[in-house]
């Protein structure tokens, strides 16, 4: 268990670094908004409370929203990655429905045998296809939690 003075250390250098990683990133200060000449002296201490408190929530606030955009952002690029792999696994796949349309008119089969052969192209292409866009959503999904990390 940790001493009360190394608690309070602790506390201090943790409100020390989330107030000035704040101040990096332009988050407003709370001692802008309190003017000292009209600060009672017994206001004080729950003035010096009120600034440390805000001082350690603005820059957590900051950081929370920092990483909900990050996120929003990623959670996009996904929904598009998996959108175009829907569109392109039409677009692919349609040569192999119209094939394997037109083979019915030849023989019973002769249909079976190419629709066989474009489910099978069909199914490849669309696991290739998935396995691609799984790739890139996952580099992006890490790039995002690298970015979130360095933040």
């Amino acid at each position: 268990m940790k001493s009360p003075l190394v608690t309070a250390r602790l506390l201090l250098a943790t409100t020390f670094a989330l107030t000035l990683a704040a101040q990096i990133m332009g988050a407003p200060m709370p001692e802008d908004s309190i003017d000292p000449a009209n600060t009672p002296v017994e206001g004080t201490i729950t003035n010096g409370a009120s600034k440390i408190i805000a001082g350690v929530l603005t820059p957590v606030i900051v950081l929370k929203n920092g990483a909900s955009a990050i996120g929003d952002g990623i959670k996009g690029q996904v929904d598009r990655i998996k959108s175009g792999v829907k569109s392109a696994t039409e677009t692919i796949t349609q040569p192999f429905d119209k094939a394997s349309e037109e083979a019915k008119a030849v023989s019973q089969q002769t249909v079976q045998n190419a629709a066989q052969a474009a489910n099978e192209i069909k199914a490849d292409a669309q696991k290739k296809i998935e396995d691609a866009a799984t790739a890139t959503g996952t580099k992006l999904i890490e790039a995002g939690q690298k970015v979130a990390s360095q933040e």
